[in-house]
């Protein structure tokens, strides 16, 4: 009986155990999917413009509620209908957390500009400026070429 007793004991930890696993592995997913699964912000005129600042830098200036992050390349010459040009990359990001966030945290009014406001370049240094989808770490180890980011790129702003 004791022996019995013993295996049902040990049987009911190893459950517990698997079970506590379990549950923090789902949490886990459920707060990195919250938190850092990011997705591109379409672009849209009206969300994101391509603004000169007074010391002669281009900035990205973002209208909507939130973002998560920002990707934005330094300028590099790229082939443009057969021309070469210096360009930036860039792209807003957004997670399920920040998407929703201004709801819950932020009071009518509160909104700090300059948190939404990113510096590219001095404008002699950039032709173009394209909102695109881009992964710079694997372009870069591919040999770093942009032609193809081009195909699907949207340009917002030219010289």
């Amino acid at each position: 009986m004791q022996g019995l007793s013993k295996k049902w004991r040990s049987k009911n930890r190893m459950i517990a155990g698997i079970s506590v696993l379990l549950t923090s592995l789902i949490l886990f997913g459920i707060f990195y999917f919250i938190f850092y699964f990011d997705r591109l912000i379409p672009y849209s005129d009206s969300l994101i413009k391509i603004e000169k600042q007074e010391n002669g830098y281009l900035s990205a200036h973002y209208y909507g509620d939130n973002y998560f992050s920002i990707s934005a390349t330094e300028p590099m010459s790229v082939i443009v209908d057969g021309q070469e040009k210096k360009a930036v990359f860039l792209h807003y990001t957004k997670t399920f957390a920040t998407a929703h966030s201004k709801q819950f945290f932020q009071n009518e009014g509160s909104r700090d500009e300059k948190d939404f406001i990113f510096s590219l370049d001095d404008e002699q240094e950039i032709d173009v400026v394209y909102y695109a989808d881009f992964d710079a770490i694997k372009i870069f180890n591919q040999g770093n070429k942009w032609e193809p980011v081009l195909e699907h790129a949207q340009l917002i702003w030219e010289k």
